[in-house]
């Protein structure tokens, strides 16, 4: 278990500008994972997308998805997160150097499977590289 760096603080500390400095200054390895964005309008926040590490990218949460999952005004969309985003974080996937999780947070752990797939990584061999919100009662130390 020692191949895992967590990046951690506060909301807004630029713990994603961070991890996205890191793998971009180690361009030479093979990356899998995704980061998160925010989505504004106006200069206002209207949701988050996820951004994944080859390319790909959908909405993780948004003020108008109707979904029983939600953090504030935001709902969340669980379905296509672990259908497009979870599966990129299989432990057993050859030649990936290094995984990166951005983040470990409230939205992304109403997700069961991102739980598991997450607790997989941080017990394997391979290197995990993770930003999570430092707060009280994140769901992966249940």
């Amino acid at each position: 278990m020692g191949n895992n760096i967590l990046l951690t603080g506060t909301p807004g500390c630029e713990k994603t500008t961070a991890l996205m400095q890191i793998v971009e200054s180690l361009k030479t390895i093979k990356t899998a994972g995704f980061y998160t964005r925010e989505i504004r309008k106006a200069k206002k926040r209207i949701g988050f997308n996820w951004n994944c590490l080859d390319g790909s990218r959908g909405i993780l949460a948004h003020v108008d998805i109707n979904s029983r999952y939600k953090v504030g005004r935001y709902g969340v969309n669980i379905t296509e997160f672990e259908n497009r985003v979870v599966p990129l974080l299989d432990p057993e996937r050859e030649n990936i150097d290094l995984f990166v999780v951005d983040e470990i947070g409230k939205m992304e752990c109403f997700s069961e499977k991102f739980i598991k797939a997450v607790r997989e990584l941080i017990s394997s061999e391979k290197k995990l590289l993770a930003s999570i919100v430092l707060r009280e009662g994140n769901s992966l130390t249940r």
